[in-house]
């Protein structure tokens, strides 16, 4: 996942001497690259189970970014 995660950031952010990222060239617009750094810290949504949601259960949980399919985001 890691090599994959470093072609994504190639691919959205690295600038080439044209001005223009290589998804830029590819795909004729600019990237909503998500702004998340390695291994930072993030709240992330759980996705909901069967049954009633208690009063003081929460959806969200803390977690750390990995990174960004590139097919999904």
């Amino acid at each position: 996942w890691l090599a994959e995660y470093a072609g994504y950031l190639l691919n959205r952010c690295k600038v080439g001497a044209d001005g223009r990222t290589a998804y830029e060239r590819c795909k004729g617009k600019a990237s909503h690259f998500c702004d998340h750094e390695f291994g930072e810290i993030v709240m992330w949504k759980k996705k909901h189970m069967k049954g009633p949601l208690g009063k003081l259960d929460s959806t969200w949980a803390k977690g750390i970014c990995l990174g960004i399919k590139g097919i999904s985001d």
